[in-house]
Protein backbone atom coordinates (compact mmCIF):
# COMPACT_ATOMS: atom_id res chain seq x y z
CA UNK A 1 0.00 0.00 0.00
CA UNK A 2 0.84 3.77 -0.58
CA UNK A 3 2.33 5.77 1.87
CA UNK A 4 2.97 9.43 1.67
CA UNK A 5 5.85 9.55 3.96
CA UNK A 6 7.63 6.57 2.89
CA UNK A 7 6.05 5.88 -0.19
CA UNK A 8 4.94 2.11 1.04
CA UNK A 9 3.90 0.33 4.22
CA UNK A 10 7.02 -1.86 3.64
CA UNK A 11 8.84 1.23 3.06
CA UNK A 12 7.93 2.19 6.26
CA UNK A 13 7.94 -1.10 7.95
CA UNK A 14 11.70 -1.66 6.86
CA UNK A 15 12.84 2.01 8.15
CA UNK A 16 11.34 1.17 11.49
CA UNK A 17 12.95 -2.39 11.67
CA UNK A 18 16.50 -0.84 10.71
CA UNK A 19 16.14 1.67 13.41
CA UNK A 20 16.17 -1.00 15.73
CA UNK A 21 19.51 -2.27 14.65
CA UNK A 22 17.99 -5.22 12.61
CA UNK A 23 19.63 -5.52 9.16
CA UNK A 24 16.96 -6.25 6.50
CA UNK A 25 16.41 -7.94 2.88
CA UNK A 26 13.56 -7.92 0.60
CA UNK A 27 12.28 -10.11 -2.31
CA UNK A 28 9.89 -9.55 -5.00
CA UNK A 29 7.03 -11.37 -6.10
CA UNK A 30 6.64 -11.57 -9.59
CA UNK A 31 3.80 -9.03 -10.86
CA UNK A 32 1.89 -9.58 -13.58
CA UNK A 33 1.13 -5.81 -13.31
CA UNK A 34 4.84 -5.27 -13.71
CA UNK A 35 4.34 -2.45 -10.82
CA UNK A 36 7.72 -2.91 -10.01
CA UNK A 37 9.30 1.07 -10.82
CA UNK A 38 6.35 2.13 -7.80
CA UNK A 39 6.50 -0.60 -5.41
CA UNK A 40 10.22 -1.89 -5.07
CA UNK A 41 12.42 1.67 -5.31
CA UNK A 42 11.21 2.91 -1.56
CA UNK A 43 11.69 -0.22 0.03
CA UNK A 44 15.36 -0.48 -1.26
CA UNK A 45 16.41 3.05 0.81
CA UNK A 46 15.68 0.63 3.59
CA UNK A 47 17.30 -2.45 2.56
CA UNK A 48 20.87 -4.18 3.60
CA UNK A 49 19.76 -6.70 1.08
CA UNK A 50 17.82 -7.38 -2.25
CA UNK A 51 17.62 -10.74 -3.89
CA UNK A 52 15.28 -10.38 -6.62
CA UNK A 53 15.18 -11.99 -10.19
CA UNK A 54 16.11 -10.34 -13.68
CA UNK A 55 12.95 -9.10 -14.48
CA UNK A 56 12.38 -8.19 -11.52
CA UNK A 57 15.63 -5.61 -11.41
CA UNK A 58 15.41 -4.78 -14.64
CA UNK A 59 11.83 -3.90 -14.29
CA UNK A 60 12.15 -1.23 -11.50
CA UNK A 61 14.28 0.91 -14.25
CA UNK A 62 12.36 -0.18 -17.62
CA UNK A 63 15.60 -2.23 -18.81
CA UNK A 64 15.66 -5.72 -20.65
CA UNK A 65 17.08 -8.57 -19.09
CA UNK A 66 17.48 -10.35 -22.59
CA UNK A 67 18.45 -9.45 -25.53
CA UNK A 68 16.69 -9.72 -28.98
CA UNK A 69 17.95 -13.12 -29.50
CA UNK A 70 16.74 -14.30 -26.01
CA UNK A 71 19.82 -14.61 -24.43
CA UNK A 72 20.72 -12.79 -21.15
CA UNK A 73 21.49 -9.30 -20.86
CA UNK A 74 24.10 -8.98 -18.04
CA UNK A 75 25.16 -5.37 -19.11
CA UNK A 76 21.05 -4.24 -18.43
CA UNK A 77 21.56 -7.05 -14.89
CA UNK A 78 24.73 -5.21 -13.93
CA UNK A 79 22.99 -1.37 -14.53
CA UNK A 80 19.76 -2.55 -12.78
CA UNK A 81 21.79 -3.96 -10.22
CA UNK A 82 23.98 -0.60 -10.01
CA UNK A 83 20.65 1.77 -9.89
CA UNK A 84 19.22 -0.38 -6.96
CA UNK A 85 22.84 0.38 -4.82
CA UNK A 86 22.49 3.97 -5.68
CA UNK A 87 19.07 3.81 -4.62
CA UNK A 88 19.96 2.65 -1.26
CA UNK A 89 21.15 -0.79 -0.95
CA UNK A 90 23.47 -1.06 1.84
CA UNK A 91 25.15 -4.68 1.53
CA UNK A 92 24.52 -6.21 -1.39
CA UNK A 93 22.34 -6.60 -4.26
CA UNK A 94 21.82 -10.09 -5.90
CA UNK A 95 19.93 -11.05 -9.04
CA UNK A 96 19.08 -14.73 -9.97
CA UNK A 97 17.97 -16.15 -13.33
CA UNK A 98 17.99 -19.37 -14.76
CA UNK A 99 21.94 -19.27 -16.11
CA UNK A 100 23.79 -17.26 -13.36
CA UNK A 101 23.30 -15.46 -10.23
CA UNK A 102 24.93 -11.84 -9.46
CA UNK A 103 26.06 -10.41 -6.37
CA UNK A 104 26.73 -6.49 -6.27
CA UNK A 105 28.61 -6.17 -2.76
CA UNK A 106 27.39 -2.26 -2.74
CA UNK A 107 30.23 -0.96 -0.37
CA UNK A 108 33.38 -2.38 -2.81
CA UNK A 109 31.46 -2.28 -5.85
CA UNK A 110 32.70 -5.48 -6.75
CA UNK A 111 30.27 -7.50 -8.82
CA UNK A 112 30.34 -11.96 -8.62
CA UNK A 113 29.18 -13.91 -11.20
CA UNK A 114 28.53 -17.91 -10.44
CA UNK A 115 26.77 -19.89 -13.06
CA UNK A 116 23.93 -22.28 -12.21
CA UNK A 117 24.00 -25.82 -11.67
CA UNK A 118 23.43 -28.25 -14.54
CA UNK A 119 20.89 -30.16 -13.49
CA UNK A 120 19.77 -33.09 -15.91
CA UNK A 121 16.18 -32.93 -17.71
CA UNK A 122 14.98 -36.07 -16.38
CA UNK A 123 15.50 -35.00 -12.81
CA UNK A 124 13.68 -31.77 -13.40
CA UNK A 125 9.62 -32.04 -12.16
CA UNK A 126 8.95 -28.81 -11.33
CA UNK A 127 10.13 -25.35 -10.97
CA UNK A 128 7.56 -23.85 -8.20
CA UNK A 129 10.05 -22.00 -5.24
CA UNK A 130 13.39 -22.20 -6.46
CA UNK A 131 13.68 -18.60 -6.45
CA UNK A 132 12.91 -18.41 -3.07
CA UNK A 133 14.84 -21.53 -2.33
CA UNK A 134 17.63 -19.56 -4.06
CA UNK A 135 16.44 -16.04 -1.72
CA UNK A 136 16.75 -18.34 1.29
CA UNK A 137 20.43 -19.95 0.32
CA UNK A 138 21.81 -16.56 0.57
CA UNK A 139 20.30 -15.43 3.52
CA UNK A 140 21.95 -18.60 5.12
CA UNK A 141 25.08 -18.02 3.26
CA UNK A 142 25.18 -14.41 4.61
CA UNK A 143 24.64 -15.75 8.17
CA UNK A 144 27.17 -17.81 7.45
CA UNK A 145 29.56 -15.20 6.52
CA UNK A 146 30.42 -17.01 3.07
CA UNK A 147 32.05 -14.88 0.27
CA UNK A 148 29.80 -13.66 -2.72
CA UNK A 149 31.21 -16.55 -4.80
CA UNK A 150 30.00 -18.92 -1.62
CA UNK A 151 26.98 -17.23 -1.55
CA UNK A 152 25.94 -17.21 -4.77
CA UNK A 153 26.93 -21.33 -5.60
CA UNK A 154 25.28 -22.15 -2.08
CA UNK A 155 22.02 -20.47 -3.10
CA UNK A 156 21.72 -21.76 -6.78
CA UNK A 157 22.29 -25.63 -5.07
CA UNK A 158 19.29 -24.61 -2.50
CA UNK A 159 16.90 -23.49 -6.25
CA UNK A 160 18.29 -26.59 -8.11
CA UNK A 161 16.75 -28.70 -4.93
CA UNK A 162 13.28 -26.91 -5.79
CA UNK A 163 13.78 -28.68 -9.25
CA UNK A 164 13.67 -32.06 -8.07
CA UNK A 165 10.11 -32.05 -6.85
CA UNK A 166 6.74 -31.33 -8.24
CA UNK A 167 5.81 -28.63 -5.24
CA UNK A 168 8.10 -26.62 -3.35
CA UNK A 169 9.27 -28.16 -0.38
CA UNK A 170 10.02 -31.97 -1.06
CA UNK A 171 13.13 -31.67 -3.02
CA UNK A 172 14.69 -29.62 -0.22
CA UNK A 173 18.32 -31.08 1.23
CA UNK A 174 20.18 -30.60 4.14
CA UNK A 175 22.67 -27.55 4.32
CA UNK A 176 25.22 -29.72 4.00
CA UNK A 177 23.92 -31.55 1.15
CA UNK A 178 23.25 -28.56 -0.70
CA UNK A 179 27.34 -27.50 0.18
CA UNK A 180 28.04 -30.56 -1.54
CA UNK A 181 26.24 -29.75 -4.38
CA UNK A 182 27.30 -26.81 -5.06
CA UNK A 183 30.90 -27.77 -4.98
CA UNK A 184 30.46 -30.82 -6.96
CA UNK A 185 27.69 -30.31 -9.44
CA UNK A 186 28.38 -29.24 -13.37
CA UNK A 187 28.03 -25.73 -13.73
CA UNK A 188 26.44 -24.27 -16.64
CA UNK A 189 28.74 -22.65 -19.32
CA UNK A 190 28.82 -18.71 -19.57
CA UNK A 191 27.37 -17.46 -22.57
Amino acid sequence: QDDAEYGTVMARLLSQVQAMGIKTSIDAVSDSLGSYQTKIPPALRYSNYAIVNEIESCGIYGLSPRKADGSLSEEAICEAMKRMAKAGVQDKVVVHCKEAGFCLDVPTGTFTRVNSLKVPKEMIAGSVGAGDAFCAGCLYAISKGYSDEEMLAYASAAAACNLFSENSVDGMKTADQIWEMAQNWERLHAE
